[in-house]
């Protein structure tokens, strides 16, 4: 287990070896102050990584991650970029690394042949590696904190974590299949539906629909609003929103109109630290840094 210099926080970061190829990394830190490390060398990934965050926001130059996000990292050239670190929460993370034999070993055929939705996520090592973004299903967040509540110790504690470290890379394992299955065109119908569903959204900007709500309003079920929603717009229902949200912000606050406070609520956010930290996540800038540029 390794401890963070008090220095430059309090904390710790405890790597599990579970099985020949497979280990997992719990990091659990907070920072005293925003920490910026810089990487100096590309490194060769071999293996699958699955980082999930429970809380706390870094960015690694690969793309900013926060709570309830996680990040899948194939093998491949990894490009080392520097690290970005915020002190606003403390870190609470799991990282889960598998080898790329053990990975085939688990989702390929006999011939260890990848099904083709996997096969991005093992490519040669000259190449660059595979990374991918998303928002963590309440599914994964349970067992992200089953894992860090194991009741167990001794034997039957390391057979706990396997068994829960595999069941969270298997729900990734899922997401990715479904997300790169070869695209197939929705039908006019649905596509039609889809798009009314995405003026409801438009509509009720401020204070948006469920799932389960919106997708009643449009004369479908959730999964097929889900599935729509992807095929027609590249993207789940609630990012398609949050995008939206994130540009009509951006536009309010170019206008000299209306203070940060103001366009906020006008998007949907009570809370002006949470809107502040998705507006920096989507554009690389502070909602104030837009209003400042008004006058430019």
């Amino acid at each position: 287990m390794g401890q963070y210099p008090l220095l430059i926080g309090q904390g710790y970061w405890r790597t599990i070896g579970l099985r020949p190829g497979l280990q997992l990394t719990i990091g659990n830190l907070r920072m005293h102050d925003r920490l910026m490390m810089m990487g100096q060398y590309d490194l060769i990934q071999d293996g699958i990584i699955y980082h999930f965050h429970l809380s706390g926001e870094h960015d690694d130059g690969t793309f900013p991650m926060g709570a309830g996000e996680y990040g899948v990292y194939g093998s491949g050239v990894e490009l080392k970029h520097p690290l970005d670190c915020l002190a606003e929460e403390p870190f609470l993370e799991l990282v889960v690394w598998m080898e790329a034999g053990l990975f085939r070993s688990f989702v390929g055929d006999e011939a260890g042949q990848l099904p083709v939705a996997l096969q991005p996520l093992i490519r040669p090592m000259e190449q660059g590696q595979y990374a991918r973004l998303s928002k963590a299903t309440p599914q994964m967040q349970t067992v992200a904190r089953q894992i860090l509540q194991c009741p167990y110790h001794g034997a039957a504690k390391r057979m706990y974590l396997e068994g829960k470290t595999l069941e969270l890379m298997s729900m990734m394992v899922a997401a990715e299949m479904e997300l790169n299955q070869p695209a197939q065109r929705p039908k006019p119908d649905l596509v039609e539906r889809v798009h009314f569903a995405r003026d409801i959204l438009l509509q009720r900007l401020a204070t948006p629909p469920s799932l389960a709500e919106l997708a009643r309003l449009s004369g479908l079920n959730e999964y097929s609003l889900k599935r729509g929603f992807r095929q027609v717009f590249g993207m789940t229902v609630f990012g398609y929103l949050h995008r939206h949200s994130m540009e009509q912000a951006r536009q309010l606050l170019q206008t000299d109109t209306w203070m940060v406070e103001e366009v906020a609520r006008m998007v949907g956010y009570s809370d002006l630290s949470a809107f502040g930290r998705a507006f920096r996540k989507q554009f690389g800038c502070c909602p104030r840094d837009c209003l400042a540029k008004k006058s430019v």
